[in-house]
């Protein structure tokens, strides 16, 4: 959780800010690190994967605002670095796709920023997590110093962890050298995790938002587990409290969206085929053979559109397959014969949108019997498998009576016609192609799309072609 002002002092990142107190000496060898004296140097690994951030700022600033801006970063890739979102957060706390709003550099593998090893390579574009405090960072140019790999489980209580940062120190504002610390795992939760110092002078201070929180592996290297969120900053220069536990951010289960954020371009060399191949994943559940994607790109080079070939895509026998069997497994909890799918398929061809055919499989002998074959046991179904919640008392006591005065199929027609059934299917297909639920205005523009004879397929059409869903979605063959 984001510590309160009232409570402790978050770390941030728009003014000139610093890194640990705490510094480590033997991390070439990637353990946990040991007390040291302030002032060493970390090595090896976990030097590698800490990058400094440096923003202009806004020139238009402002008496009294900050112009300049520094954060920490963790090297993932030869053109990427992984930090905090709010780095870049405009007023409005909102951070844009691409180029970044200043002129910013990441100085990468220096870490004594005196000396001249490394690269000080400029930034060209951001991409921003839709939900957490994470952004993707391009590098202009490439740099030879190895990436850090992102951990693929999350950390344990009890765990401890490597974190480091350039920022400020207990006696430096602006220090020249990384720092590093021991800091152990208290509690995980969803996207974070609470941390507290393993080594009495241990602090992460104003900028180190977005350094790496490092756990050491079985073959002697380290993994990226989490970048740093919020800290109370007690130890680091100008801090009036004493604590120094902190909540950093979790990237273990972020896979997924770090490999798009990577992943080429509209307008760039590999897009197409790399946006084909995610349309089969997230719309038809497989992977596109070399086949489909040379198809779907000749199109595309013979003069159709990104969305010419979506739609293609989209309104597919494929699709038209997947969403009769799905429809199976939810709510009659079994696979289809082919020739009941392809049954289902043919009324969907002749024009049977997938509003008709729910509302025939919850019509079903066999969805009664599902439910227990009573009209309490189907609102409850029809709650759980529709709307994703269970049934108040006072619903459950409203549909039942319905049912028994106007009949199974007046209730029935209510449920699937239903705005809160809509929002579902809405939120549903925003989860499938977005990664998350989508916005009050998403919702109610999308519903209403629905009400007037909109279809699922629509839904999916429109969020692939979002630029939401080409930048930070798509991800390579």
């Amino acid at each position: 959780m984001r510590i309160d002002e009232k409570e402790g002092r978050p770390m941030g990142c728009r003014k000139q800010m610093g890194a640990l107190v705490a510094v480590v000496a033997a991390l070439a060898a990637v353990a946990p690190p040991a007390h040291a004296a302030q002032g060493v140097v970390p090595s090896g690994a976990v030097a590698g994967a800490t990058v400094k951030i440096e923003m202009a700022g806004n020139p238009d600033a402002a008496p009294g605002e900050t112009r300049e801006r520094a954060c920490s970063g963790a090297l993932v890739a030869a053109s990427w670095v992984l930090t905090a979102a709010s780095c870049f957060a405009d007023a409005g706390g909102k951070v844009s796709f691409d180029a970044p709003p200043w002129p910013t550099t990441a100085t990468v593998g220096r870490p004594d920023l005196t000396a001249t090893s490394g690269k000080v390579a400029t930034v060209d574009r951001l991409v921003p997590h839709p939900v957490r405090d994470v952004v993707m960072v391009r590098l202009a140019s490439k740099v030879t110093t190895a990436p850090v790999v992102v951990a693929t489980t999350p950390p344990a209580v009890g765990d401890t962890l490597t974190v480091a940062g350039f920022g400020r120190t207990a006696d430096a504002v602006v220090p020249d050298t990384v720092h590093a610390a021991a800091y152990t795992v208290e509690a995980l939760g969803d996207g974070v995790v609470d941390i507290a110092p393993a080594q009495d002078d241990a602090a992460i201070c104003k900028g180190d938002a977005g350094g790496p929180a490092l756990r050491a592996t079985d073959t002697g290297g380290v993994e990226l587990v989490a970048i740093h969120h919020t800290a109370y900053q007690g130890g680091c220069l100008g801090a009036a409290g004493t604590r120094r536990d902190a909540t950093e951010t979790r990237v273990d289960d972020l896979g997924r969206w770090i490999a798009a954020a990577m992943a080429p371009k509209p307008g760039e060399s590999g897009f197409t085929e790399a946006y084909v191949a995610t349309l089969y994943r997230d719309v038809l559940k497989r992977e596109a053979g070399s086949g489909n994607i040379a198809h779907w790109a000749t199109r595309l080079d013979q003069g159709e559109t990104l969305r010419d070939i979506t739609v293609g895509i989209v309104d597919s026998l494929s699709w038209r397959r997947v969403f009769v069997t799905d429809t199976y497994v939810t709510l009659l909890g079994r696979q289809p014969t082919d020739t009941q799918r392809d049954i289902w398929v043919s009324r969907y061809d002749g024009g049977m949108d997938t509003f008709a055919i729910t509302h025939h499989f919850v019509s079903t002998a066999e969805y009664y019997a599902r439910a227990g074959s009573t009209d309490t046991g189907l609102v409850q179904a029809l709650h759980r498998d529709l709307l994703g919640r269970d049934a108040t008392a006072v619903e459950l006591t409203h549909w039942t009576d319905r049912a028994a005065q106007q009949g199974r199929t007046a209730v029935l027609q209510e449920f699937v016609h239903s705005d809160e059934y809509r929002d579902r299917v809405v939120d549903q297909a925003d989860q499938q192609m977005l990664g998350r639920s989508p916005d009050p205005n998403h919702l109610r523009s999308f519903g209403d799309m629905l009400q007037e004879g909109g279809d699922i397929p629509d839904l999916l059409v429109r969020l692939a072609v979002t630029s939401e869903y080409r930048i930070g979605r798509v991800w390579g063959p």
